[in-house]
């Protein structure tokens, strides 16, 4: 559903551009294979699947983005592919994302609530 809902939205934009083919090699592997983080990518990794989730929620929801037609969440885990209608960008390295978050501001917290019995 989301390659035919791509082509009507974009028409070709995406199959003739090499980077996008990257994205769906990166995809298919990841299918096949899952995906594979060195342990110091874990924590950088996570912080940016859910910041992409906060700035486009609507495609959590999907199945597919309002804007560009991709499978979701199928397209926001996929590490090197990015948001054509400029919600959200390709995974950074460790430290771009951290250099990307004190410029921004981004700070993540964990809270727990304990729930008395």
């Amino acid at each position: 559903m989301g390659l035919l809902s791509n082509l009507k939205k974009k028409g070709l934009k995406d199959i003739t551009d090499p980077k996008k083919w990257g994205v769906a090699a990166e995809y298919a592997t990841m299918l096949l294979h899952g995906l594979t983080l060195d342990i110091d990518e874990i924590l950088p990794f996570s912080e940016q699947m859910v910041y992409r989730m906060q700035m486009c929620p609507q495609c959590v929801k999907g199945p597919e983005c309002d804007k560009c037609g991709c499978a979701m969440p199928d397209g926001m885990v996929t590490p090197s592919n990015w948001c054509d209608g400029k919600e959200w960008i390709a995974y950074m390295e460790p430290d771009e994302w951290e250099a990307y978050k004190k410029k921004w501001g981004i700070v993540f917290s964990v809270m727990h609530i304990k729930e008395e019995k």
